[in-house]
This record gives C-alpha cells, sequence and structure tokens, in this order.
C-alpha cells in the first residue's frame, strides 16, 4: 500500500511539473520564437508556391520561346496581336486586330497577378498566448504548478527530518575509542 501511495505521489509530482515547465517554457519563447516560426512557415510556403507558379509558367511558355527562336518572323505578328501595335512596313494597309474576349481575359490574368497573396495569420493560440498580459498570466501559473508540484508532492519534511535523526543517531551510538578513564593526558610530540 505504501508503494502505491508513493508511486502515485510520483506521478502527481511529474504531472504537476511537467505542466508547469511547459506552462513556463511557452511564456517565455511564444513571442519572439514562436511568432517568428509561424511566420518564417508562412513566408517559406509562400516562396514555394511563387516557385511553383513560375515553374508552371515556364513550362507553358517553353514551346512558344522555342518556335520564337527558331522562327523571328512569328515575334514580329506576336507583338501585332498582343501589343496592338502597327506594322512598321509602308504603304499598306493591315486590319486593326481587337477581340473583347481576349482583352477581358488578359485584364482579369493582370488583376489575379497584382493582387497580392493573402499570408496565413498566425494560429489563434499564438495569437492569444502573445498577448503580453496573457503572455505574464502564463508564466505566472506555470511558476505555480512547479512551486506546488515541490511542496504537496516532493519530498515530505518529516521523512527528511526523520532520515537526518536517524542517521545522527546511528553516528552517535557508535562506539568510540576513547578510554573511560577521568585522567585526560595529552603526550606531545
Amino acid at each position: 500500500m505504501r508503494y502505491l501511495l508513493l508511486t502515485i505521489r510520483y506521478l502527481l509530482f511529474c504531472l504537476f511539473f511537467a505542466a508547469g515547465a511547459a506552462a513556463l517554457a511557452m511564456g517565455l519563447l511564444i513571442d519572439p520564437e514562436i511568432v517568428n516560426y509561424y511566420q518564417s512557415r508562412a513566408e517559406l510556403e509562400q516562396t514555394l508556391a511563387d516557385n511553383r507558379k513560375i515553374a508552371s509558367v515556364t513550362e507553358q511558355y517553353r514551346a512558344p520561346i522555342a518556335l520564337i527562336e527558331s522562327e523571328p518572323n512569328i515575334l514580329r505578328r506576336l507583338e501585332q496581336i498582343t501589343l496592338g501595335q502597327s506594322p512598321a512596313e509602308k504603304d499598306t494597309a493591315y486590319p486593326q486586330v481587337y477581340d473583347p474576349e481576349l482583352f477581358k481575359t488578359a485584364k482579369k490574368i493582370l488583376e489575379q497577378t497584382t493582387k497580392p497573396a493573402a499570408v496565413p495569420a498566425l494560429p489563434e493560440w499564438v495569437q492569444r498566448c502573445s498577448i503580453p498580459g496573457r503572455r505574464r498570466a502564463l508564466m505566472l501559473a506555470g511558476a505555480a504548478l512547479i512551486i506546488v508540484a515541490f511542496i504537496f508532492f516532493g519530498a515530505s519534511r518529516r521523512k527528511a527530518i526523520s532520515a537526518g535523526r536517524k542517521s545522527a543517531l546511528e553516528t552517535d551510538s557508535q562506539p568510540q575509542n576513547c578510554d573511560d578513564s577521568d585522567s585526560h593526558t595529552y603526550d606531545g610530540p
């Protein structure tokens, strides 16, 4: 029965101490390290998304670029269609190329690319814990749990005192190498 009680006491001590240490560490590390960690992860995700987008655009335009490199006249034709420039040749009448559907699509694409990408916000629990008042409360609660663990579940004072008395009694009860005679003389060197 005694070992069961000691085991329960030990488990409660570990539970309270671990919870207190975790709360204290969280209170100390929430503002600089954990906030920066989540912000860095969000920036990394944004950079990876941008890289994927660049890779897909590169793949999409690889064939037209190869065609332009092989046939330079195509570039002049594409300039006229894409940029709406008139041809440079004199004495030639060219019809105006204007497609309203193409114009609307190009406008939508430009609007999508100019919008800044939304950076994911910090998790809600990080936002709550990083408030200065709640951060201090978290640290105080952690310190209180550690103190409670040591006061209520640490080694009992009675056991420590009784163990100290037993060791003191054992040293007093050991035989000493003294004579029981009343006269004590000093024999010098």
